[in-house]
Formats: structure tokens, sequence, C-alpha cells
């Protein structure tokens, strides 16, 4: 009767490490398949986003304040005063770009 208790023992502890094993096994599919399943959401993602980026920021209200007033000073032939204007523009625009 024990030998037939050891058998029905070892049985069971393989049968039990088999399931084990299997499980394990499914997870590690069902993981990778996540992580492909994410990588191409994350990918078309990303290629959304950046078709929704302009490719060329707009100007602030202030930066094209300042040029349509330096048009005018060059215009008008007030050519330091227009340059005063364009060297303030180009600091905002450089502010701007650090900020970022």
């Amino acid at each position: 009767m024990e030998n037939t208790h050891t058998e029905e023992f070892n049985n069971f502890n393989v049968f039990w490490d088999k399931k084990m094993e299997e499980y394990i096994n499914e997870a590690k599919k069902i993981e990778e398949s996540l992580l492909i399943k994410q990588n191409e959401f994350n990918k078309t993602f990303e290629q959304e986003i950046e078709k929704s980026i302009p490719s060329k920021p707009k100007e602030s209200a202030e930066l094209l304040n300042l040029k349509k007033v330096e048009e005018q000073l060059a215009l008008q032939k007030e050519y330091v005063e227009a340059h005063k204007v364009q060297q303030k523009r180009l600091q905002l625009v450089i502010f701007f770009i650090i900020q970022k």
C-alpha cells in the first residue's frame, strides 16, 4: 500500500510539474504577444502624433506684431529703429527656443 501511495504521490508531482511548466510557457506567450501589440500601438500612435504636429511652429501674436512694426519702419526708411525692433524680435525667438 505504501508503494502505491508513493507512486501516486510521484505521479501527482509529475502531473503538477507538467501543468506548471505549461502554465509558465503559456504566460510567456501571452506576455510576448501583449508586448508586440503594445509596441505596434506605440509606433502607430507616435506616427499619428508626428503627423498632427505642424512642421513650422506658429509665431506668437507679439512676434507677429513686432515683425509688422519692423516692416513698417523699414518702409518709412527708419532703418535704425527697424533694426532695434528686429533685434528685440530675435531675442524673443531665442527666449522661446530656450524655454522648450
